[in-house]
């Protein structure tokens, strides 16, 4: 007997076990085919956090070395030549002063810009003490109508039938302890007469009942005064606040007032915060256009951009020199690099900026430059206009040969001790950036498999400042150490012909896994709808 006829054999004297097996199984292959596809529905969220760092924006360019370089000196801005500091044929040194545009417009706006900057400061300075003043004022106009409400009119009430007919003790000085309650004083008979002790609200006092010398109860600011008659035996009350005092309906009107105020400043704090950031974004813009005016009164001094000769001087004092038109020649022996920028990237180079150069045939060298100068008038390659930049090598290295290919990743800002988050993580709209937020964070080894989360990440506003290619600046609107989404890896439902439409059967039924049926004897096979 083959063991398939023995398995039809004992399928057929037991049914019911087999049945309920099936279904066990049938259950069990759902479940599994289930949680598969619903996993594979969840939205992930790969995390970061904002870092304290630094960013380094450079644009990188091609070219090659050359030598025995003759240079125009081209300005960068356009004026009145006021002075000539050399002579043709005399030797120049790098960063020499050759020729000076008139500079009093550029003085000028740098002082402006200056100025603008220092008001903006003062005007950020001004937005955060009065943000902190005015909750701080609403803060202590609080306390100090929950001191007034508990402090005023305070008197001390009989406790018991007895006590009634006695002279209360005068309650005076002023309640610090700041707490609602009661406080009991009791009287008892003691070696130098009548004595008192204090309790309620933490408070456990004693002392003599004197009628002369108010009597402190330590801790609580307030004292008693007894009156002649007090005996041992007798028992006041003093509650606080007083609600029977005839100024305790306008006190407590005057703290609820205050407390009033304080929660609407506090609800009205994201406005607060809105203004803090364009205070913030303002003196980054000012801080920005110092910079720009300061580039601009550098541009009015023309300076040798390597150790050479002025080979001639092509202008007089008096001329009018503009951007593009050269006023002199220097010539050097010293190596240049001649890079290619596009129009977009030549706009972010500036003469002065500092550059790493490789090179192709010298894997293992790397040297540092400084931009030297910039065409004022590109070419036109089909259709694309290119400038060429110079860079002078900051050292010399005899490996290095003319003709030599070259790269060079030019730094155009560099800006340490900033917060910094990946550039993915940095969306835009119509509003400006944002960045997604995690109300209930990941854990930071999420990695790059992400999180899943019950609620959708919120928008947060931010201001950007610089970037490189994988990092970008955060000006205002997250503080270090905040989780963010860098990355969302979207849901991928599960689409098959067999698991996605119904679950699977072992007994023929459509989309599902059956046994035998036009293959083998015992063959498991997928049938499609």
């Amino acid at each position: 007997m083959t063991f398939f006829s023995s398995l039809r054999r004992w399928l057929a004297t037991h049914k019911k076990s087999s049945i309920f097996g099936a279904i066990v199984i049938v259950v069990i292959v759902y479940l599994v085919v289930h949680h598969t596809d619903s996993a594979s529905t969840e939205t992930r969220y790969v995390l970061a956090n904002a870092t304290v760092g630094t960013i380094v924006q450079s644009v990188s360019a091609t070219g090659q070395m050359t030598t025995s370089a003759s240079l125009d000196l081209k300005p960068q801005t356009s004026g009145t030549l006021i002075a000539i500091k050399a002579h043709a044929g005399d030797k120049v040194v790098q960063g020499e002063t050759l020729f000076v545009i008139d500079p009093s417009d550029a003085t000028q706006a740098l002082h402006t810009a200056q100025n603008n900057l220092a008001q903006a400061k003062l005007d950020l300075a001004s937005t955060q003490t009065q943000t902190a003043n005015n909750q701080a004022d609403l803060q202590k106009a609080v306390q100090d109508a929950h001191t007034t409400l508990l402090s005023s009119g305070l008197s001390a009430t009989p406790a018991d039938f007895n006590t009634a007919a006695f002279t209360a003790p005068t309650v005076s000085g002023n309640y610090t302890l700041d707490k609602e309650g009661t406080l009991t004083v009791a009287t008892y008979a003691s070696q130098g007469g009548i004595s008192f002790e204090v309790t309620g609200m933490g408070v456990d006092v004693y002392g003599y009942a004197s009628n002369i010398n108010p009597q402190p109860i330590i801790g609580t600011g307030l004292f008693l005064t007894f009156p002649n008659n007090t005996r041992s035996g007798l028992k006041w009350n003093i509650a606080i606040p007083n609600t029977s005092a005839p100024s305790y309906l306008s006190n407590k009107n005057a703290y609820d007032t205050a407390v009033e105020n304080l929660n609407e400043s506090q609800q009205s704090a994201n406005s607060s915060a809105v203004t803090l950031q364009s205070k913030e974004l303002a003196v980054t813009e000012a801080a920005q256009a110092v910079t720009s005016a300061q580039q601009t009164l550098d541009d009015c001094y023309v300076k040798a951009p390597f150790d050479g000769v002025l080979a001639s001087v092509d202008a007089i004092v008096g001329d009018t020199a503009s951007s593009g038109t050269a006023l002199g020649t220097v010539i050097t022996n010293q190596k240049i690099a001649q890079v290619t920028l596009n129009e977009v990237d030549v706009a972010k180079v500036a003469i002065g900026d500092k550059a790493t150069l490789t090179f192709d045939a010298l894997p293992d060298i790397t040297l540092t430059g400084t931009v030297s100068q910039i065409d004022t008038v590109g070419t036109v390659s089909q259709g694309v206009v290119n400038y060429t930049v110079d860079i002078t090598l900051d050292t010399d290295n005899d490996a290095v040969k003319s003709g030599m290919s070259v790269t060079a990743s030019i730094i155009t800002a560099s800006k340490s001790g900033v917060l910094t988050v990946p550039s993915s993580a940095v969306k835009s709209n119509a509003n400006g950036s944002y960045v997604l937020v995690l109300d209930t964070p990941g854990p930071a080894t999420a990695g790059v498999q992400g999180v899943t989360s019950a609620t959708p990440p919120r928008e947060v506003s931010v201001t950007t400042g610089i970037s490189d290619t994988t990092t970008t600046e955060i000006v205002s609107g997250l503080t270090e150490g905040e989780q963010l989404v860098a990355r969302t890896v979207a849901a991928t439902p599960t689409s098959t012909s067999s698991s996605s439409s119904s679950a699977p059967s072992l007994f023929g039924g459509g989309g599902g896994v059956r046994v035998g049926g036009g293959g083998a004897a015992g063959t498991v096979r997928t049938l499609s709808r």
